[in-house]
C-alpha cells in the first residue's frame, strides 16, 4: 500500500531518514518520529493513535494537517531542535513566534506556546515599568513596523494572548497614521478587524486628550509649584519646551517617562512639582489604557491570561 499520497507531495525538512510517521501540510510532506512528537503533545498521542493506516508512504502512515506549511516547519524544527529560535534569542520573527503560538496552543504543545507568550507580553507588557523597559531596549520583533503590530493584534486575538491587546493596539494608535489603519488591505493576515480599526483611529484622539493631561504642568500661564523662586523665568522654560515638543509635531505620547532635561530653567520647586505631576498622570494614563480600546480592566486581563 506504499505510495498512495499525493503524487504532488514534496519531501520538507524536517525529514528523519528513520522516521515512522509523515506529517503532510499544503502539499508538503514531513517525515517524523511519533514518538518525539507524543512526548510533546497529548493531543498528537491522541491524534496518532485514531488514524488509519490506509495511507502509506515507505510503510509510513500519513497524517494531514490542516495548519499552513510554514507553521509546520517551524513547529517541528523547533521539536527537534531546541536551539531553533529559542526565547533568548534577541530577535524572532514574528512567523515563528506565531507558529509557536498557534499550534502550541491547538495541540498543547506547552513548551512552544509559553516560549512565544512570554515573548508577546515581554514586549507588549501590562505594566508601565516593563513598557519603560521596553521602550529603552526596544521590541524584539524582527523587523518590526506597522504592517507587524497589525499581525500582532490579530495573533493576539487568534492566541487567546488578550494581556497584550492594550500596549498592542496603543502602539497602533500613536504611531500608525490612520489612514494607514484604515486602508490596509482586508482579509489578510495584516488587515485588523473592522472593529480593531476602528478602536484605534478612535483612540487616538482619545491619547491625544490624555497627552495634554500628563503634560498638563507645561501650561506657561500656571505656575507648577505655589513656591516658585522665579515664575518669570520657569514659564518662559516652560513655555520654550511646549514649542519644542508640540511644533511642527505634537508630542503624542500620555505615558513617555519624565525626562531629566525637561528641568532646565525651572526652579527647584517647579521641577520637582512637574516631575511629580507628569509621573502621576503617566500612571493614571497607563491604567486607563484598556478602557481606551474598550477592553476589559487590567485586573481581568491578567486573570486571563493566567
Amino acid at each position: 500500500m506504499d505510495d498512495l499520497a499525493d503524487t504532488d507531495s514534496k519531501h520538507s525538512e524536517p525529514w528523519a531518514d528513520d522516521g515512522n510517521l509523515i506529517l503532510i501540510a499544503e502539499g508538503e510532506e514531513f517525515r517524523v518520529h511519533r514518538s518525539i512528537l507524543c512526548s510533546y503533545s497529548q493531543i498528537f498521542k491522541d491524534m496518532f493513535h485514531s488514524s488509519s493506516a490506509e495511507e502509506l508512504v515507505d510503510d509510513c502512515p500519513i497524517v494531514h494537517l490542516s495548519d499552513t506549511v510554514d507553521d509546520v516547519r517551524h513547529v517541528l524544527k523547533a521539536l527537534y531542535d531546541r536551539s531553533y529560535c529559542v526565547a533568548g534569542s534577541p530577535q524572532l520573527p514574528l512567523d515563528v513566534i506565531g507558529a509557536f503560538l498557534r499550534l502550541g496552543k491547538k495541540y498543547e504543545i506547552s513548551c512552544l506556546y509559553l516560549e512565544a507568550k512570554d515573548r508577546l507580553v515581554g514586549d507588549f507588557p501590562s505594566t508601565l515599568e516593563n513598557h519603560d523597559q521596553i521602550a529603552t531596549l526596544g521590541c524584539r520583533i524582527e523587523g518590526f513596523n506597522s504592517a507587524i503590530i497589525f499581525r500582532v493584534i490579530n495573533l493576539a486575538r487568534e492566541g487567546d494572548v488578550q494581556i497584550i491587546l492594550p500596549a498592542a493596539m496603543r502602539h497602533c494608535s500613536l504611531f500608525v497614521p490612520p489612514e494607514d489603519i484604515l486602508i490596509s488591505p482586508r482579509n489578510s493576515s495584516t488587515s485588523l478587524t473592522d472593529a480593531d480599526r476602528q478602536a484605534c483611529v478612535i483612540a487616538a484622539s482619545i491619547l491625544q486628550t490624555m497627552t495634554a493631561t500628563t503634560y498638563s504642568w507645561l501650561d506657561p500661564k500656571t505656575p507648577t509649584s505655589p513656591y516658585c523662586q522665579g515664575h518669570k523665568k520657569c514659564s518662559q522654560s516652560k513655555q520654550a519646551l511646549l514649542a519644542t515638543l508640540w511644533f511642527p509635531s505634537a508630542q503624542k505620547d500620555p505615558h513617555a517617562p519624565w525626562n531629566a532635561e525637561w528641568e532646565k530653567g525651572l526652579c527647584t520647586d517647579c521641577a520637582r512639582n512637574a516631575k511629580a505631576s507628569h509621573n502621576t498622570k503617566r500612571k493614571e494614563a497607563w491604567q486607563a489604557l484598556p478602557s481606551v480600546f474598550k477592553l476589559p480592566e487590567w485586573d481581568e486581563l491578567l486573570s486571563r491570561c493566567q
